[in-house]
């Protein structure tokens, strides 16, 4: 007879009882709402694959142990790999609030800034689970939103840039590509030399709190 897992014993166990079934059912709903992406959740130690082209073209690729690994992912299968949704989880430093991130542009500065989109408070050792569901289902109803919205986002960019290159199939001239504009460096940061200053990278905006929500 196999024990029930207990999430007072880490960060692991902490993933698979309270974060990862529910990235499983976002992914699989927006596969299945759009099937061309084949969204596809991966969990524990996640190598980055968009990390490794970069370093690989930068001529900065040292090997996989140099390389940030995300807690869980969530990768588009049929649009090329790409990962939309990163995890990371500090439980064994006892943060239980989930954040929802987001990269968003600002045009007036011309540059990308972190949105805090949601956050999610999860108390483990909650006697009533029906007091916590509320929380659950507004929280990661509106990331899979989020993601879908960002699958859609991307679709009709590949259907504009096919547009495009039927359209200039006859013209030999030089255009300009995205990653001459758009080239940030993805190195990876360390605990010990690189956590000095960090917070002073922001600023960092989110959305108006939510109001207080009673269920009754």
């Amino acid at each position: 007879m196999c024990s029930k897992p207990d999430i007072a014993d880490g960060e692991t166990a902490f993933n698979s009882i309270l974060l990862y079934p529910f990235l499983r059912v976002i992914s699989g709903v927006v596969a299945a709402e759009v099937n061309e992406c084949k969204a596809d959740f991966k969990d524990g130690e996640a190598q980055l694959e968009s990390m490794t082209q970069q370093l690989k073209a930068s001529g900065l690729y040292k090997d996989n142990k140099s390389q940030y690994k995300a807690d869980g992912l969530i990768k588009m299968d049929g649009i090329k790999k790409l990962e939309i949704v990163l995890l990371e989880t500090s439980y064994r430093f006892g943060k239980t609030t989930v954040y929802l991130w987001s990269l968003r542009f600002e045009s007036i500065a011309c540059l990308y800034e972190f949105w805090l989109e949601d956050r999610l408070t999860i108390k483990p050792s909650i006697e009533d689970k029906s007091e916590a569901l509320p929380g659950f289902i507004r929280f990661y109803w509106n990331m899979k939103c989020l993601l879908k919205e960002t699958v859609d986002e991307i679709l009709q960019l590949k259907k504009e840039h096919n547009e495009t290159l039927i359209k200039r199939r006859f013209d030999d001239s030089p255009f300009s590509s995205l990653s001459s504009l758009v080239n940030p460096s993805i190195l990876r940061l360390t605990e010990e030399e690189d956590k000095s200053g960090m917070s002073l990278l922001g600023p960092f905006f989110s959305n108006p709190p939510l109001p207080e929500q009673k269920f009754g």
